[in-house]
């Protein structure tokens, strides 16, 4: 398992720290997805990994993140539009146009 994570800290994130949970952020921490791994479904031993990177490193991410980006500018545009039309349809009705 080291070689795999040390190919994979070579490869993608050379200043990433490797090792337990509790030893890496300094104090226990009960109740994670490896506790849970291991009281029940009863693995021995389970990981978690962690890797951050750039989103524009990887043209896929950054793709989707774009498109993600655009389709909530649309939603805030439809729903700026629908609210000018409500206020209009309201307008028109107490002024009875």
């Amino acid at each position: 398992m080291k070689e795999a994570l040390a190919l994979i800290k070579k490869k993608y994130c050379s200043n990433c720290d490797l090792g337990a949970p509790s030893k890496l952020i300094g104090y226990k921490s009960s109740g994670t997805c490896l506790d849970f791994i291991y009281d029940n479904l009863k693995v021995p031993y389970s990981l978690a990994w962690e890797i951050y990177t750039n989103e524009r490193e990887i043209p896929e991410l950054n793709n989707y993140l774009i498109k993600k980006q655009q389709n909530k500018q649309n939603i805030r545009k439809h729903k700026i539009f629908f609210r000018k039309k409500i206020i209009i349809l309201k307008l028109k009705t107490y002024l009875q146009i």
